[in-house]
């Protein structure tokens, strides 16, 4: 698990604690329980991602909504952007549930995506390129238009050059 994931935290809901998992049950005999389970998930999660993304990190990582949000669903995630890690992904994962199949213990991982975000980048790229010309296709000039406000005019002018050499 250490290879897939960058940190991984157990949570008891019930006991409103964390602790840093490894999967590893020496690790876990050695570790204690931090308390005051939100507050700490918040801390983890504003020394990890970069300030622009505090506001979505601390809604996705609020415990007191995250029960209600993974209500019959075994896992939840967030992608985000880091110093440290470029592009991650957190997650929740339901590893027990009440009667009403809201989680009581879950795993939270943190898993760096930089290198996935990047192909992905280069794919977007490439389907919106012309690979002679460097240009924009088509494509990318219907999406830039439909984002814009109908209140605001504008020319849209487009023309395919070709020279034909005998």
């Amino acid at each position: 698990m250490a290879e897939i994931y960058h940190r991984m935290y157990l949570m008891d809901l019930k006991k409103d604690s964390v602790m840093e998992y490894s999967g590893r049950e020496e690790t876990e005999k050695n570790v204690e329980w931090q308390k005051n389970a939100d507050d700490t998930m918040h801390r983890i999660m504003k020394n990890t991602a970069i300030e622009a993304y505090q506001e979505q990190t601390d809604l996705f990582v609020d415990l007191h909504t995250a029960a209600q949000r993974m209500k019959r669903k075994k896992i939840i995630s967030g992608e985000f952007v880091s110093r440290e890690l470029g592009w991650f992904r957190a997650a929740f994962i339901s590893i027990e549930t009440d009667l009403e199949k809201k989680p009581v213990k879950m795993i939270f991982t943190i898993q760096s995506i930089d290198n996935e975000k990047r192909k992905e980048e280069k794919l977007l790229h490439t389907s919106n390129t012309d690979s002679l010309t460097g240009g924009y296709k088509r494509r990318a000039y219907e999406k830039d238009i439909l984002a814009l406000s109908e209140e605001e005019e504008f020319i849209y002018v487009s023309m395919d050059a070709w020279m034909s050499i005998d």
